[in-house]
């Protein structure tokens, strides 16, 4: 393997390696604009450029491999003027106007200039100027005075998805991006090219002007828009989401997040269920506390169940690992069901990058919990078809996002406990209504379509009277005849990683986190 010298270090790489990468894995920076691990190598921003001894011009530093017995400097005089030349260069017909850039606090070339340039501007000549502000297809605003041509968009979207929508038109400092054929950029993906611009060209317009960068915190979770399970930040502050991200990982979504996932949290914003509903023999509704509601569903259950008809348990695809654990116990315990009712929601279409066919986060998860504990896991379609459906006269729905089977001839539903986030069609249906925290507003387990497990954390607070499902049906099975073995939600997780035989990523302790909504 070569070895070769940085900054006075010996660095031990590989052959293949660049002397960006042998730099970065000896822990020494250098500068990049165009370059990003996800992308083919473009050399054009010459920001990275690093002495080579007996060389007699700087070469950049993500194009060139390295070499056994080279010598790199780069922080030498030629790599710091090489490198002030070229943000003077950058900054030529770039605007000043870093106060009111929705990428202030997130700008590469803001952090590039405080370290490697900081001096006054030299040139007294006017300025190019270009587009501003213009949206450039549904989800995406580009600003060509701050564009400096990395071209890392182009370059996502000529090799990652293909749909080739942007290009580089014109020469010299005229250069900019452009749409291809003034195409609106529709990409699903399109987001991504925000997230790649190291700059405040390309920003969304769903999240631009919203918030300042630096008053986001920030909270680890997973995409639930399908089963590939793409690691997302959640960027929130003051209760609210503002954006989810991509996190990095190789093994599941690399750097990307189509544009539905990161933007689907927003249905979690409005019609929400946000306390406990009875829904009475005459037809009208009354609000209940969480302790009276759970009175009325205990009592509905075991009326049905001492008629000697079933009360059948349905447990969402959406739910997490810890949800469908606590609704196999309340089955099995509570009720005496061993078979409980998988409610997904339907397929949909998939891509070659990362969306699948299947829309639902955990399906892989809760069927291998199923399995595991021996529960008879039928698909929801199926909940009236066998032959004791005439029996069914109560359901348990925990989580909602499914269709719910229309009701055969000949089966009268009595009772519906239904816990939900939003007012949809299943919780339209309830006789008791538990509101439950959204994905965001708690932790969980999820497991995706290659059987890769997450914990994912809380962003934000939930509604007052929202409960965590394992805490719900606690409190019913309580005022039941027949008792659950669970004591406090954190049990459940413990409960379901042991038993599904589940490694959690980053040696996640499964049993932490009361804080981040394990408790009731």
């Amino acid at each position: 393997m070569p070895v070769l010298t940085i900054d006075g270090r010996k660095v031990e790489a590989s052959a293949d390696m660049t002397i960006l990468m042998a730099a970065r894995k000896a822990g020494i920076e250098i500068p990049v604009f165009c370059f990003h691990d996800g992308l083919p190598v473009a050399a054009n921003c010459r920001i990275c450029l690093v002495e080579l001894t007996g060389g007699r011009k700087p070469v950049p530093a993500c194009e060139v491999k390295v070499r056994d017995g080279m010598e790199v400097f780069t922080h030498s005089p030629m790599a710091e003027q090489a490198r002030k030349s070229v943000l003077e260069f950058i900054l030529l017909n770039h605007p000043v106007d870093c106060p009111i850039c929705d990428c202030a606090g997130e700008c590469v070339l803001q952090d590039h200039y405080r370290k490697h340039s900081a001096r006054p501007s030299r040139i007294n000549v006017r300025k190019v100027h270009k587009v501003k502000a213009t949206p450039i297809g549904p989800n995406v605003i580009f600003d060509g005075e701050r564009c400096i041509n990395c071209t890392r968009c182009v370059r996502f979207l000529s090799e990652i998805t293909g749909s080739q929508q942007l290009v580089q038109t014109w020469r010299g400092n005229r250069t900019e991006i452009a749409l291809f054929h003034d195409r609106p950029l529709d990409d699903p993906y399109s987001l991504c090219t925000v997230d790649l611009c190291p700059v405040g060209a390309l920003t969304s317009r769903d999240f631009r002007f919203r918030k300042r960068a630096w008053f986001l915190k920030f909270a680890d979770s997973v995409c639930p828009e399908c089963s590939r399970g793409c690691r997302v930040r959640v960027d929130h502050h003051d209760g609210r989401i503002w954006r989810l991200q991509p996190r990095v990982d190789p093994r599941v979504n690399k750097w990307w997040a189509c544009d539905h996932g990161r933007l689907a949290f927003h249905r979690f914003e409005s019609n929400r269920v946000l306390q406990p509903h009875v829904r009475l023999a005459t037809g009208s509704e009354r609000g209940d506390t969480v302790e009276g509601a759970a009175t009325e569903a205990a009592a509905a259950l075991s009326a049905t169940l001492a008629a000697g008809r079933r009360a059948a348990v349905v447990v969402s695809a959406f739910a997490s690992l810890e949800d469908a654990m606590a609704a196999f116990l309340f089955a099995k315990e509570a009720l005496a069901e061993n078979t409980v009712y998988l409610g997904t929601r339907p397929d949909g279409p998939a891509d070659k990058l990362l969306v699948t066919s299947d829309r639902n986060p955990n399906r892989r998860g809760i069927a291998a919990l199923a399995e595991k504990r021996g529960i008879r896991l039928l698909p929801v379609a199926e909940m009236f078809t066998g032959p004791d459906a005439l029996r069914i006269g109560a359901i348990v729905s925990v989580g909602t996002e499914y269709p719910l089977p229309p009701l055969p001839d000949g089966v009268q539903l009595n009772t519906a406990v239904v816990l939900a986030v939003t007012e949809d069609d299943v919780a339209g249906h309830a006789t008791v209504l538990f509101p439950i925290p959204s994905h965001y507003e708690r932790a969980g387990v999820y497991v995706n379509i290659d059987g890769m497990a997450s914990l994912t954390q809380r962003a934000v607070p939930r509604p007052v009277a929202a409960r965590l499902p394992g805490s719900i049906l606690k409190m019913i099975a309580g005022r039941m005849p027949r008792q659950v073995s669970w004591q406090l939600a954190a049990d459940l997780r413990r409960k379901a990683v042991e038993t599904a035989g589940i490694q959690l990523e980053d040696g996640i302790d499964a049993s932490a986190d009361a804080a981040q909504g394990t408790g009731g």
